[in-house]
């Protein structure tokens, strides 16, 4: 997983835990997060799900597998293996606003119509 998808798995469960934390809590893990600390608050937030009764959305089970697959070997793994065993996955859809834009088309750069437009030529003046 690169570091935007990353990114992307790291706003999208912490957009999935707003209405149960505190408006502290939730200004510290978008701190976290846009300070490019996004393994760590998703760390915190699988540690959340694990210790409360809230069910992780559905769509966001895969990419967080994916996520801990990058650690495989490391000695992370275990621990954040363990962290998701503890989690309840919601059996249905929470919709696709939570769910992050993985394995999706990357932007392309492009320039506009209107841009592409060809000018008449500059009319140069003669005195």
């Amino acid at each position: 997983m690169n570091r935007a998808d990353e990114g992307a798995l790291a706003w999208a469960l912490a957009n999935s835990v707003t209405r149960f934390l505190r408006p502290g809590a939730r200004s510290w893990l978008c701190a976290k997060i846009g300070a490019g600390d996004q393994d760590r608050a998703i760390r915190d937030l699988l540690t959340f799900y694990a210790n409360s009764k809230v069910e992780l959305p559905y769509e966001l089970a895969g990419p967080i597998r994916a996520w801990i697959r990058g650690y495989v070997g490391s000695d992370s793994e275990t621990l954040l293996r363990r962290l998701y065993d503890q989690i309840s996955v919601s059996t249905t859809s929470h919709g696709t606003d939570q769910a992050p834009a993985f394995n999706r088309d990357r932007l392309i750069a492009k320039r506009s119509d209107r841009a592409m437009r060809t000018r008449p030529p500059c009319k140069s003046r003669t005195t």
